[in-house]
């Protein structure tokens, strides 16, 4: 089963004292491709993993990352039950960093052992005094500011079901049928045929061509198969899939900056209209999906998973963790 869900959303300190800026989600969130989805941050051992997420993208209108991910219907009914019947609606993302700043001191941590007094006592919390930022060295007077991280060099390891999310807007948006995300595969393949059967004919050595022909025949190769094995998709395959479906258009945008651009058709075959690559799916419900209802507790999940490590937070409401 696939389904939509909107991860994290930039600009906005959750309730962990947590905050993403758009700078830093736009560096990173390709990152949660390929990384497991759990329930209940239960990531302690990947054996552990429901699913996984198969596609990211940024969308700049709602400053959020949104993901598809998938579940094996047939290894974990119970949850594709839960997510269909609406019991299941919150997701929670996991993550390491870099490093962090603190707002209200500018003190910057690599690691626990660094973090000033008003992260370690304060964060999540709201600050009132007199504090001196250790950048500028200007002294300033807070009055019930929420205290929180600035955090950079974002790395994305998990998605999770949870019940209480740190990002409150942070829902699972619907359910994707299959069948549309087969008809993308059918209409990459044919774009794919398009592209393939037309003459490259700029200054370029036989060799860089023949690369470019054999990547081509990779994808389309790719795309046959997962039309061929449509009664049973498998996640692999999937994962290949939106990879193909969101560099395709990088794909050929660099290969008209490359010096490859000036396509010339080869007789009796169409030129490919420009902007008919395949898109990614629109950010929201997408069109017949099963919309999601206020969440419940998750039945039958295990506990959450105990603290966390070093440079790790989490999107899940008082825990940070690997």
């Amino acid at each position: 089963m696939f389904f939509r869900s909107k991860a994290i959303k930039a600009d906005e300190p959750n309730s962990n004292g947590d905050y993403f800026s758009e700078e830093q989600l736009i560096k990173s969130y390709k990152t949660f491709e390929g990384v497991p989805f759990f329930t209940n941050h239960d990531n302690q051992n990947v054996e552990n993993a429901r699913g996984k997420i198969i596609f990211a993208e940024w969308v700049p209108e709602e400053k959020s990352i949104y993901t598809i991910s998938f579940v094996d219907r047939e290894a974990y009914p119970h949850i594709c039950r839960s997510i269909e019947e609406e019991y299941i609606n919150g997701v929670s993302m996991g993550c390491s960093v870099e490093y962090s700043v603190c707002n209200i001191c500018g003190n910057r941590a690599e690691k626990t052992e660094q973090y000033c007094s008003h992260i370690k006592e304060r964060k999540g919390r709201t600050f009132s005094g007199r504090a001196k930022n250790v950048v500028t060295g200007e002294t300033k007077e807070f009055h019930k500011e929420p205290v929180f991280e600035y955090n950079y060099g974002i790395k994305f390891i998990e998605l999770s079901a949870v019940v209480d999310p740190a990002c409150q807007s942070c829902r699972i948006q619907g359910i994707i049928k299959n069948d549309e995300i087969l008809n993308k595969v059918a209409n990459l393949q044919n774009s794919l045929y398009m592209i393939k059967t037309s003459a490259i004919e700029k200054q370029a050595g036989q060799e860089e061509i023949t690369q470019l022909n054999e990547v081509l025949t990779t994808l389309e190769s790719i795309s046959i198969k997962l039309i061929q094995n449509r009664k049973q998709v498998e996640v692999e395959f999937a994962s290949d899939l939106v990879g193909i479906l969101s560099e395709l258009q990088t794909f050929v945008d660099e290969l008209v900056g490359a010096g490859y651009g000036n396509v010339q058709p080869v007789p009796g075959v169409a030129e490919v209209p420009p902007g008919t690559a395949p898109q990614l799916p629109p950010a929201g419900l997408p069109e017949g999906a099963m919309p999601v209802a206020a969440e419940i507790p998750i039945p039958g999940m295990p506990p959450p998973a105990p603290a966390p490590a070093v440079g790790t937070v989490s999107g899940e409401i008082g825990r940070a963790h690997v």
